[in-house]
């Protein structure tokens, strides 16, 4: 994803890349493990059954200068080679900046009021991009249920398409009480549609 702002004489000023990871850059990381602590990644989608990708950076353009901003010490010391190797000469490095959370949060301690928990639409957006995620993969996860066949599997076959038919009831069921009780609950008809499986 690119934005750009212009001048006041119309002239684009200033870009900000999305560094996603897609194309070339997918192949610069495995699985990013984290030991302890909580992990929180960043994905950019055009919406339930698009692909999404994990948001790995931004790279903001200026006519003067040039900004890379990550979150991990790999993905910096990545990010900087990527730069290299497809920019050369076009570009010099000035100065690294690391900047720790501890020192973050106190910096916008009296800009911002207290925040007591997540926003719930923001807490949502998340919950719903996990699932996304989660689906996705499990189109070609093999199931028992399916007789060890992935979801796309069996969809190929009669026999198939009738269990598979039962998991996904079950799957609109469950969501379907979610939504009775108040929570989020998970748009699935994605999920047929990439199966043909959608009701005549």
């Amino acid at each position: 994803m690119t934005e750009g702002r212009k001048n006041s004489k119309d002239e684009v000023v200033h870009y900000t890349f999305d560094w996603l990871q897609r194309g070339e850059s997918a192949t610069l990381f495995g699985d990013e493990v984290v030991s302890n602590g909580l992990r929180v990644r960043s994905f950019f989608t055009a919406g339930p059954g698009h692909e999404q990708y994990l948001l790995l950076g931004k790279v903001e353009v200026t006519p003067k200068k040039l900004k890379l901003s990550v979150t991990g010490k790999r993905r910096f010391k990545v990010g900087k080679k990527v730069l290299e190797n497809n920019l050369g000469k076009a570009i010099r490095h000035r100065i690294d900046s690391v900047e720790s959370m501890d020192s973050r949060l106190s910096k916008s301690k009296g800009t911002h009021p207290p925040v007591e928990g997540i926003d719930p639409e923001v807490e949502k957006q998340i919950l719903m991009d996990m699932y996304d995620e989660h689906y996705r993969k499990w189109l070609e996860m093999k199931i028992p249920a399916l007789g060890n066949k992935t979801p796309r599997e069996a969809s190929k076959t009669e026999e198939g398409r009738r269990e598979l038919e039962d998991l996904i009831r079950v799957l609109e069921h469950t969501e379907k009480l979610k939504a009775g009780e108040g929570e989020p609950a998970y748009d699935v008809s994605w999920i047929r549609k990439e199966l043909d499986m959608e009701k005549s």
